[in-house]
């Protein structure tokens, strides 16, 4: 009972906190959209706001839900043999609802603090109402539709798969006011959320289901990020568990096809599609993997076949990676460019990439003999993968991270993540700032990479001084 205690106790504060800093302030938006703030010429010239109470102000409120987790979590970092839960299934269905209470909340919440989804929708109406390629248009190509004003990047494309545009198009066809977009948008993350509990109900051992469907459910990447400002990474998530799910099941090439619709949604989860290419290859099962590359294949033809213009449908992804920000990256670029100019992010990318391939490469290597479950090498790849390819890195990057981590039987991997989530959310608390008056510019920037790197730092010195998981700890997990 002591556990259902501590998860109502948890349930309760952080569904208090969505809703108190979320739901009850924001929910006067439904039907209107503030208007984007007018920063004052001082403002703009220092680069500060002259109103820093205001910026403060906000800065707190939005950090209560989307840091407090955190404290939370901890509890769930590491799972012991002591941890094993034996309530009654009765109380283990009153223990997963509470879970479930503070993504019911985020549900409700409108997408505040955020400008992506908003996005999307002016994207959407693009491709439905003007008939345009969503892989070719861009929002200022029509700029007298009514969502015009909320789009981003008004002269670029954004680098998402063909999957995400149709299952985005799916849920908001009908759509035709702000409302009923968003409304459709909350429907597919409640659908991905849904799912994505579901398989880790599933796949995490029986003893420590109630911990690793907390260690997700609660983790703000998911709450703030997937549920309340529906970005589009938590739809690869049930993707990437169904994979975990098919392969244990011994059906590896449906895992290789499982992980390729994950990264026609969003290419940040590929890496998955390398750790199952490299199991299948230590176990020799050659004709299983050469299925799966090729119905990979024919499903990546078949979706990007009605947007294919040739090697032009690939120009928003390098576009989208030039995008420099919060990241080693663009810490190197910041570092190296008065020095080597253009040349610079060259440099950059190649020793990123090097580093990238390396840990990898050393990490495939001790999984030859070691032999870690899938859920493990698969959010320890991936999370490297995050960390160095790309030059911007965002929270919301982690979600199939943070999925894969809550099944995973070395406990370690939990603390890294949820190390490296901390940093990204104090981010994204700095970027909702920055609305206010808040940070701005290259000190905003520098800020959001020290602390991404510091918190890796931190989560990586704690990790090394805990021990590794005993094969029969491991085995139990």
């Amino acid at each position: 009972m002591g556990l259902l205690r501590w998860l109502a106790f948890g349930s309760l504060l952080e569904a208090g906190l969505l809703a108190a800093c979320f739901l009850i302030p924001f929910s006067h938006l439904w039907g209107q959209l503030p208007p984007p703030p007018a920063p004052s010429p001082s403002a703009e010239a220092s680069g500060t706001s002259p109103d820093l109470s205001s910026a403060l102000a906000i800065g707190l409120i939005f950090a209560l839900p989307s840091l407090a987790p955190f404290a939370l979590l901890a509890r769930t970092t590491t799972y012991s043999l002591e941890d094993r839960v034996r309530l009654r299934p009765p109380l283990m269905a009153v223990a997963a609802g509470l879970i479930l209470l503070p993504a019911c909340v985020s549900l409700a919440t409108y997408p505040c603090c955020t400008s992506d989804v908003l996005d999307y929708v002016n994207r959407q109406r693009l491709w439905v109402v003007y008939g345009g390629n969503p892989f070719t248009l861009v929002p200022n190509d029509h700029p007298e539709d009514w969502s015009y004003s909320f789009a981003n990047f008004r002269d670029l494309v954004f680098g998402y798969g063909p999957l995400w545009w149709l299952l985005a198009r799916a849920a908001t066809q009908w759509a035709t006011s702000l409302d009923e977009y968003l409304l459709g948008f909350k429907a597919l993350s409640a659908l991905s959320f849904a799912l994505s509990a579901a398989l880790i109900w599933r796949l995490a051992d029986a003893r420590y289901r109630l911990l690793s469907l907390a260690f997700f459910a609660w983790n703000p990447a998911v709450l703030i990020e997937g549920l309340v400002r529906t970005q589009n990474d938590l739809l690869t998530v049930p993707c990437a568990l169904a994979a975990v799910w098919l392969f244990r099941r011994g059906n590896g090439g449906a895992a290789v096809l499982l992980s390729a619709l994950g990264a026609l949604v969003k290419v940040t989860v590929a890496p998955l599609g390398l750790v199952l290419a490299w199991s299948l290859l230590r176990a020799r099962r050659w004709r299983v993997l050469v299925a799966g590359l090729v119905g990979s294949a024919l499903v990546a033809v078949a979706l990007y076949a009605p947007f294919w213009i040739g090697l032009g449908t690939f120009a928003s992804l390098l576009a989208q990676a030039n995008r420099a920000q919060w990241s080693a990256g663009s810490l190197l670029l910041l570092i190296t460019g008065p020095l080597l100019g253009s040349f610079a992010g060259l440099l950059v990318r190649v020793v990123l990439g090097t580093v990238c391939v390396g840990l990898i490469g050393v990490y495939l290597r001790h999984v030859r003999k070691t032999a870690p479950p899938l859920a493990d090498s698969a959010s320890l790849v991936m999370l490297i993968g995050l960390l160095t390819l790309p030059m911007a890195f965002y929270s919301h990057y982690l979600m199939p991270v943070v999925a894969l981590a809550a099944i995973a039987s070395d406990a370690r991997l939990r603390v890294l993540v949820l190390a490296v989530g901390l940093g990204a959310m104090v981010n994204v608390v700095l970027g909702v700032d920055t609305f206010a008056g808040g940070p701005t510019g290259l000190f905003l920037d520098v800020t959001g990479s020290v602390v991404l790197i510091a918190a890796l730092v931190a989560g990586l010195l704690v990790v090394l001084r805990q021990a590794p998981p005993t094969a029969s700890m491991a085995a139990a997990a």
